[in-house]
């Protein structure tokens, strides 16, 4: 496998199910809009179900790849390895009044406008997909730094 092989799901229930079980497996800074650029809107965006959204995470991209044991399938592919970046109890969708709001947080508010932010990187395991997760993503989006979880 190579890194090219992640695909950006589109389907939010879908990438909802495929992301269920994971866990913070390290950290990046991007731009928003580098995502965007790169990879299209995010898989879960808070703004589009107001009444129903995850108050801790506005915004969630879900990218998958390999072999799921043919539980889930994307475009006819089978889709094991799958990472998240979303915003953790970013925005005042979680904290209310003193947090910026989902657009001033993902123009950067606070700071230059396209500034980087902290995501989170949500998965199922580290060691050598991350590996290759963070190599996918630093060829798709420039200036990514990435900030390893530690037990």
């Amino acid at each position: 496998m190579t890194d090219t092989d992640f695909v950006k799901m589109t389907d939010e229930r879908l990438g909802g199910k495929l992301r269920a079980g994971s866990y913070l497996v390290g950290e990046v800074q991007v731009s928003y809009a580098d995502l965007v650029k790169a990879f299209g809107q995010p898989t879960y965006d808070a703004l589009n179900d107001l009444d129903n959204c995850e108050s801790k995470v506005s915004t969630e991209f879900v990218f998958g790849k390999g072999d799921y044991s043919g539980i889930w399938k994307v475009d006819d592919e089978i889709v094991a390895t799958v990472f998240t970046l979303y915003d953790w109890k970013a925005t005042d969708l979680y904290g209310g009044k003193g947090f910026p709001s989902v657009e001033e947080w993902r123009e950067g508010t606070g700071a230059a406008k396209g500034e980087r932010a902290n995501w989170h990187i949500g998965g199922h395991s580290g060691g050598e997909e991350l590996e290759q997760f963070l190599h996918f993503l630093d060829k798709a989006v420039s200036k990514v730094l990435f900030a390893p979880c530690h037990d």
